[in-house]
């Protein structure tokens, strides 16, 4: 299947080009195709790797509104499925809400263009209906495209964040938090800035202690399992970086990652920075992690 996205941010910033260069968010081709429409941001994306709710968070957006469309060949042709969705990033865990979809078939032979020319279409026809509303009539866009400056290049772990799991949560002594992939990716970068990150360092492979469970214990959820699952693999899982006070990104979101009281402690004294002050769409989720490292505590990190 062929899928393009369109993605409308709405009441931007007057001149959001700087911000958005300075962070280096539009990656590969997807800031190629940018228009402002007044205070409404729209950005084309054939590519499927544009980190939306990063971006809305960076412009300090609430809302955006994304039209996708998937064009796939079918036995006697082909068709197309498209919807609108209008995306809440101001949550902890952003809810989405469809605001129209539907389908288009095409007999063989009547097909005119490429599959991605074909999707593209559809998925600007859905914007457009969604821009009529927010934008008014008569409104010329200003066209512009975003380079990320020379020489960047995103971490490895900042692009795995972006397409990682959804939600993580963070337990210790003092309670437990769930994290989007916005936050993590925000922390990624902070730790980066700090030079506390250590990106390459990659995760233990456990998966040869499951072979050996399996064999002594039989299913997974066997009596005693998982509490022996616990014990063999901890020292992996809680192993620290070799580079002094920085912390693997794997650890981030590793499922049963273990961040160590040091690590801990590290993550909270860059957090407690002037320049990791979080932009205003992630204060809260922010606001409830700090608790959970103000005593220095180990923490166990969990995918949902």
């Amino acid at each position: 299947m062929v899928i393009f996205f369109v993605y409308a941010f709405r009441r931007v910033p007057p001149d959001p080009t700087a911000r958005l260069t300075e962070l280096g968010l539009l990656v590969d081709d997807a800031g190629s195709g940018c228009s402002m429409f007044g205070d409404t941001l729209v950005v084309r994306d054939g590519m499927g790797n544009f980190p939306a709710g990063l971006v809305a968070r960076a412009l300090g957006c609430t809302e955006m509104v994304h039209a996708t469309a998937g064009f796939q060949y079918v036995p006697g042709g082909a068709e197309v499925e498209w919807d609108v969705a209008e995306v809440d990033v101001g949550r902890l865990v952003p809810t989405r809400r469809t605001l129209a979809e539907g389908k288009e078939s095409f007999p063989e032979g009547d097909l005119r263009g490429e599959p991605e020319t074909v999707a593209r279409v559809h998925a600007d026809r859905a914007m457009d209906g969604v821009l009529e509303g927010v934008v008014p009539p008569g409104t010329k866009p200003r066209t512009f495209g975003v380079r990320v400056p020379r020489g960047w290049r995103p971490p490895d772990p900042f692009a795995t964040l972006t397409v990682g799991p959804s939600v993580v949560t963070w337990s210790g002594a003092a309670g437990a938090v769930d994290l989007d992939r916005t936050t993590l990716a925000w922390l990624t970068v902070r730790l980066q800035a700090a030079g506390r990150l250590d990106d390459r360092t990659a995760a233990p492979d456990l998966g040869r202690w499951r072979t050996r469970l399996l064999a002594r214990y039989g299913p997974e959820g066997s009596p005693g399992w998982h509490e022996e699952w616990a014990r063999l693999t901890r020292p992996e899982r809680a192993a620290v970086s070799p580079s002094p006070r920085a912390i693997a990104g794997w650890k981030l979101t590793e499922a049963s990652a273990i961040l160590t009281p040091a690590e801990v402690v590290s993550l909270r004294d860059v957090l407690r920075r002037p320049a990791a002050t979080p932009p205003p769409a992630l204060a809260e989720a922010v606001s409830v992690l700090l608790p959970l490292l103000e005593h220095g505590e180990e923490i166990l990190v969990d995918p949902l």
